[in-house]
């Protein structure tokens, strides 16, 4: 079912590498046909373009104001979260 979905959809990014017009046109063209299109355009690997974190500034992040943004207790309790203390990890 998800194959079948995944499938249908394989060329609209792609599409948009030969620009914004040509991308919509070809992406509302093969939505039309539903996918069904005989070709597949190859897109770039996911863990291609990343990088490992080393690589990357370390976010520093504001303290929590109380305001706009609270501590992660605080969030908790918020959220009404219900659970024994010595409960397991499932």
């Amino acid at each position: 079912m998800v194959w079948r979905e995944l499938y249908g959809v394989r060329n609209i990014r792609p599409s948009f590498r030969g620009g914004l017009i040509a991308g919509m046109l070809y992406s509302a063209i093969d939505t039309l046909l539903c996918g069904q299109l005989p070709w597949t355009f190859h897109n770039h690997t996911d863990y291609g373009q990343t990088k490992p974190a080393k690589d990357y500034p370390k976010i520093i992040y504001p303290k929590p104001d109380g305001v706009i943004s609270f501590d992660r207790l605080s969030s908790v309790f918020l959220s009404n979260t219900n659970h024994e203390e010595d409960q397991p990890p499932i």
